[in-house]
C-alpha cells in the first residue's frame, strides 16, 4: 500500500521529535540526579541549571535566525542534534567542574536550536502538506513518556550514567531523521539580524514574549528541583519517572484535541488559562501533597505546558510569515523563556536549600504574572476567538 505524501511527512516529523523528546526526558527527569551523584550539591546544581538557560537565551535567538538565514534547516537540524549527542556521551567521561560546564554549554546549545526549529518547519509542514501537527508532536510526547519510564527504571538498576548515554543515541536518532523532514527553507536576503528586528516590531510581540516568559518560568522549581525533591523524601527513581510521565500522559491528551480548544479559548485566552493553572498547580506543591495528589496536580501539566505550548504557536502562526518562524520560536524560546528562566532558576537555587517545597510559591507568582500578561495582550490586540 502506497503511503500518501501527507502521511510520509507527518511519520518523518514524528522520528524528528521522537530523537529530541527521548533525549529531553531522560534529562529534565534525570538530569538532575546524575549532578547530584556527579557530586554537585542542590544549589550548585541551580546555578549550573541557570547557566545552562543563559546559554540558551544566547544560541536560541541566534541559531533559529542563522537557521532562516542559510535556508538549509534539515541539515542545521542534523547536525545541531549530532553535536547534542556526541556532548551527552561525553559527560560521562567528565572529571572536572571547567569541563561539565563546558558540555552543558554545548548540550544546552543543541536543545536551544533543535526545539524552535523543529516546532517552527513542523508547523508550517503540517499546514502546507495538510497533515495534523498534533499528531506528530505527541509521538514525541509519548517519546518522552517512554523516556522517563524506561530511564528510571534503567538507572535505578544500572546507575544513573544511563542517562547520558540514552541522550546521546536519542539525538544520534534525531539527526538521522532530520535529514529525511520536509523543511522548506530559502536564504533570506540582509544580515541575520535583520529578521530578529522585523519580528520584534510586529504587534502585540513584545508582550507575548513577556508573557511566555512568565509561564516558562513558573517551571524553574519543577525542572531544577523537581526530582531531587521527591528523592529526598522518599520517592525511587521508577515513582519519580511515573509522576513526570503522568504529566506527560496529560499533555498528550490535551494535544489530540488542542485544536478545537484552540479554536474555541483563541491563543490569548489558552495563555491565560495556562497561567491560572500554574498558580494553582505551584501553589498547591508547596504543601508537599502526598503521592495521589501529586498525580493529580501532574495532570495540570496538561495546561501549564501544553495549551500554553499550542497557544503559543497558534500566536505565532496568525501574526508572523512562515519565513520568519523559526527567528520568532527562537526569541519565543530563547529571550522570553530563558531570560525569565534564568531569574526563576537562581531564585530557586537560593530558596530551595532553605525553605525546601515552599520553593515552589516563585512558580505560583510566575503563573499568575503569565495571565495577567495575557489578558493586557488580548485587550491590547482584542484577539478574539478564531471560529471555524
Amino acid at each position: 500500500m502506497r503511503v500518501s505524501t501527507a502521511t510520509s511527512a507527518e511519520i518523518r516529523f514524528s522520528l524528528v521529535y521522537s530523537g529530541l523528546f527521548l533525549a529531553l526526558g531522560a534529562h529534565l527527569a534525570f538530569g538532575q540526579l546524575w549532578y547530584e551523584d556527579w557530586g554537585l550539591d542542590p544549589a550548585e546544581i541551580g546555578w549550573l541549571s541557570a547557566f545552562a538557560i543563559a546559554v540558551r537565551i544566547v544560541a536560541g535567538v541566534a541559531l533559529p535566525a542563522l537557521s532562516d538565514w542559510i535556508g538549509k534547516p534539515r541539515r542545521f537540524l542534523a547536525v545541531l542534534s549530532l553535536i547534542g549527542a556526541m556532548a551527552g556521551v561525553a559527560h560521562l567521561g567528565v572529571e572536572t567542574r571547567t569541563g561539565l560546564y563546558l558540555l552543558t554549554a554545548v548540550l544546552a546549545c543543541a536543545f536551544a536550536g533543535m526545539i524552535p526549529l523543529t516546532d517552527a518547519h513542523g508547523y508550517a509542514a503540517a499546514d502546507r502538506m495538510k497533515f495534523s501537527y498534533r499528531r506528530a508532536r505527541s509521538v514525541g510526547s509519548f517519546a518522552f513518556l517512554a523516556a522517563t519510564f524506561c530511564v528510571g527504571a534503567i538507572a535505578e538498576r544500572f546507575g544513573n550514567d544511563v542517562v547520558m548515554i540514552w541522550i546521546g543515541a536519542s539525538l544520534a536518532l534525531g539527526a538521522w531523521a532530520a535529514l529525511a523532514a520536509p523543511m522548506h527553507g530559502q536564504k533570506t536576503p540582509g544580515p541575520v539580524w535583520r529578521g530578529l528586528g522585523e519580528v520584534l516590531a510586529r504587534p502585540g510581540i513584545p508582550m507575548f514574549l513577556l508573557c511566555v516568559a512568565f509561564l516558562n518560568a513558573s517551571h524553574a522549581v519543577y525542572y531544577a528541583y523537581g526530582s531531587i525533591h521527591w528523592r529526598a523524601i522518599g520517592y525511587s527513581e521508577t515513582l519519580i519517572g511515573g509522576l513526570w510521565a503522568w504529566g506527560v500522559l496529560a499533555e498528550i491528551a490535551l494535544f489530540l484535541v488542542g485544536r478545537s480548544v484552540i479554536e474555541h479559548l483563541g491563543p490569548t485566552r489558552g495563555l491565560a488559562l495556562a497561567g491560572l493553572a500554574g498558580a494553582v498547580r505551584w501553589g498547591a506543591m508547596t504543601f508537599d501533597p502526598g503521592i495521589a495528589a501529586l498525580f493529580a496536580l501532574q495532570t495540570l501539566h496538561a495546561a501549564t505546558f501544553g495549551l500554553m505550548h499550542l497557544s503559543a504557536l497558534e500566536f505565532i502562526a496568525r501574526t508572523v510569515p512562515e519565513a520568519r518562524r523559526a527567528t520568532a520560536q527562537g526569541l519565543m524560546s530563547a529571550m522570553a523563556g530563558g531570560l525569565a528562566m534564568v531569574a526563576a532558576t537562581v531564585l530557586a537555587a537560593w530558596a530551595y536549600p532553605l525553605y525546601d517545597a515552599a520553593a515552589y510559591l516563585i512558580g505560583a507568582f510566575a503563573g499568575l504574572g503569565g495571565a495577567v500578561a495575557a489578558v493586557v495582550l488580548a485587550r491590547a490586540l482584542r484577539v478574539q476567538p478564531h471560529k471555524t
